[in-house]
């Protein structure tokens, strides 16, 4: 992480007559229950950032049951008892040193609070309290918000500098490339792109198409269910498998757990979307991916290392770019400045991470 500034603190939010919350912190995850994963994602429903997939009860719930032996933190604020924040923590070490920062998946993709994400002034005096609460109950040596995506940066900048702890931004290296759909002429955008790149999808679709039946598909909430999720993840790992030896799930099977989990839950959710191209009704190209809140999240894309001479990884790719562009959806490849990333990308939005100290 590079670009570090200091937050100025602000004036306590008891000078502005912040609303009487009703806060609540446990470390039981049973505390994600139907009820309230339902009041989180009327919240989500609501926000007007398209950024939260990774606050999604199916995604939080997949993480925290499948890394059930940590310690999580679950912080809610309520006001009439309506549910107005919430926050979800892992406590972790650095050195002998403890850190609380947001449950999930680390710097991949995006965090933060929950609130209504309507009023900064009012919210973050929201996110101020949760963060106190959650500082009280577990009494950190380091309080670590991020990664956090632009949409969501203002808020808790604001709230962080109301804590009277010392605090740093920091700018994630590398940032998160996007195709901004829903803004960007389609027919300027594939002329901006490279000639020889443009050319060589579609050749390479030409030849797969030459060796064999190719069908390019995608199982969506309307066709993904459970059981149907499962058959797709079996399709998808068979390639995963291949195509990388030492692969995560292999070095800590926890993590095909969570992904198992994950996409049963987001295929109830709704939000779950396996993508394959498929020759001779063989899967030589997949995807297992998300589209939540009009944004598709490029998750895990693999394919068939001994197809590799016709990038049907590519040919893949360029149908879900399609799909997005169909669809006016933005289309988040979320991190890593990879040359084809960046040879398909619209923009590319910082990420940060907000550190405090007492």
């Amino acid at each position: 992480m590079t670009d570090a500034a200091v937050l100025a603190p602000t004036e306590p939010a008891a000078a502005r007559r912040a609303p009487a919350l009703e806060l609540d912190c446990s470390t039981d995850p049973a505390r994600l229950d139907a009820a309230l994963a339902a009041e989180m994602t009327a919240l989500i429903a609501g926000h007007a950032s398209d950024t939260l997939l990774y606050l999604t009860p199916e995604y939080l719930g997949s993480y925290f049951a499948t890394f059930s032996d940590r310690r999580f933190l679950l912080c809610t604020a309520r006001l009439g008892g309506r549910l107005v924040g919430a926050a979800f923590f892992d406590h972790g070490l650095r050195g002998d040193a403890l850190v609380l920062r947001f449950a999930g998946e680390g710097l991949w993709g995006y965090s933060g609070v929950l609130t209504r994400g309507r009023d900064l002034a009012t919210e973050a005096d929201v996110v101020a309290a949760l963060l106190r609460a959650a500082l009280a109950f577990s009494r950190p040596a380091e309080l670590e918000l991020g990664p956090l995506h632009p949409s969501m940066f203002d808020l808790h900048a604001a709230a962080a500098a109301r804590l009277g702890w010392r605090a740093q931004v920091f700018r994630i290296h590398g940032g998160a490339p996007f195709i901004d759909c829903p803004r960007t002429d389609r027919s300027a955008w594939e002329r901006s792109r490279k000639k020889a790149a443009r050319s060589d999808i579609l050749r390479c679709e030409k030849r797969l198409a030459e060796a064999g039946s190719l069908a390019i598909f995608q199982l969506d909430n309307a066709a993904l269910n459970a059981a149907s999720a499962q058959v797709a993840m079996a399709g998808f790992l068979g390639m995963y498998h291949r195509q990388w030896a030492q692969n995560r799930f292999r070095r800590e099977p926890r993590w095909l757990d969570f992904y198992q989990r994950l996409a049963v839950a987001g295929a109830q959710a709704g939000t779950l979307e396996f993508s394959f191209v498929t020759l001779d009704g063989q899967p030589v190209a997949a995807h297992y991916g998300f589209v939540h809140k009009a944004r598709r999240y490029y998750f895990t894309p693999t394919y068939d290392v001994d197809l590799a001479r016709f990038s049907p990884g590519k040919v893949l790719l360029r149908r879900l770019v399609e799909g997005s562009f169909d669809r006016g959806e933005v289309f988040d490849f979320q991190n890593d400045l990879e040359p084809y990333k960046l040879d398909w990308s619209t923009g590319v939005a910082d990420r940060f991470v907000i550190k405090l100290w007492p």
